[in-house]
């Protein structure tokens, strides 16, 4: 199947000629499918076109552009926190667009910050959120982006926490699982799995909650409860993470070849902790119950050793890629 080309949808005079009303409904369709997906490709070329139907009217406010934005980054996702360079590029230049517009509009903004730490230009993503609200929920997302790379777990956390918090209801589930499965990745597994529990409660029909929990499960080394759960997932939209995280599973031993025990939590920032090392360097530990202390898998990273959770990508002590 051929890839699809946002590009086709940017040119207003391509278009029918519609009036404000249809205009309106086509913009609030698109958002809607925007805000209620995070990496359904057919969902986002759908809104795609419903926007490029609209544009005759929209095309002097600055919504329609912040849209296209997003859908522009989304169709570039290729894995973990990884996204095509030019799906970038084309996100930063409509939002250019979007706030020529309307050089105040807070969404614009507080998204281009978001997609400047996504391309790793942190101090110009940094400068972004200059004089937005913190508590808009999009700058929460930006600003926990930033923390992850300087390694401020306890901002990070705050910052993922604000950002469900203060997101739309429409987008809710999607914040839902975007924030448990980051929080997974600095030991906060318990609540990291409510999140990842509510968001299945408010959409069963949402496949990339049942993955996210799925892959924490695994870290938790609970193999057969990984693999139940990423078939659930697999039910609900096949997908390329989740069925390589079924072939994975499917691959491991009953027990985890190579596993730790989390016997401790860090007294600076609370992460779940192995070793007496936390990537925040605090250097205080609590001992957990026996309760509360579990198995999980690690991966070593070659650049320092240390040992990172389950599917991490990127080191969580050092930031150099595993």
């Amino acid at each position: 199947m051929a890839r699809f080309d946002i590009h086709s949808c940017l040119d207003p005079l391509t278009a029918r000629a519609i009036d404000a009303g249809e205009a309106r409904a086509l913009l609030l369709d698109a958002r809607h499918l925007v805000e209620t997906t995070t990496a359904d490709d057919t969902a986002l070329s759908d809104a795609a076109v419903l926007l490029h139907e609209s544009l005759p009217v929209t095309q002097y406010a600055a919504e329609p552009w912040c849209l296209f934005a997003e859908i522009a980054y989304k169709l570039g996702y290729v894995g973990g926190d990884e996204y095509e360079p030019d799906a970038l590029e084309l996100s930063l230049s409509l939002l250019q667009r979007a706030l020529t517009l309307s050089p105040t509009d807070v969404e614009a903004r507080a998204l281009r910050a978001e997609v400047l730490m996504l391309s790793r230009r942190y101090k110009e993503g940094a400068a972004a959120l200059d004089g937005i609200d913190p508590n808009h929920w999009r700058a929460a997302s930006a600003l926990a982006r930033l923390t992850e790379v300087t390694r401020n777990p306890i901002t990070y956390r705050t910052a993922l926490r604000s950002m469900v918090a203060h997101g739309p209801a429409t987008r809710r589930p999607t914040l839902l699982n975007s924030a448990g499965s980051r929080l997974a990745e600095i030991g906060r597994f318990d609540e990291a799995l409510a999140m990842l529990d509510e968001c299945i409660q408010l959409s069963p029909g949402f496949p990339w909650a049942y993955h996210s929990k799925a892959r924490i499960l695994a870290m938790l080394g609970r193999r057969a409860e990984a693999i139940a759960l990423v078939d659930l997932a697999l039910s609900r939209g096949r997908f390329g993470a989740a069925e390589q995280l079924r072939s994975w599973l499917l691959a491991q031993p009953e027990l985890p070849a190579r596993a730790q025990v989390l016997e401790a939590r860090c007294a600076t920032c609370s992460a779940l902790v192995a070793g007496g090392r936390c990537p925040c360097e605090g250097r205080e530990t609590i001992p957990l119950t026996p309760n509360e202390v579990r198995m999980f898998r690690t991966k070593p990273c070659a650049a320092c050793g240390y040992e990172s959770l389950g599917f991490a990508k990127r080191c969580a002590a050092c930031h150099q890629p595993i």
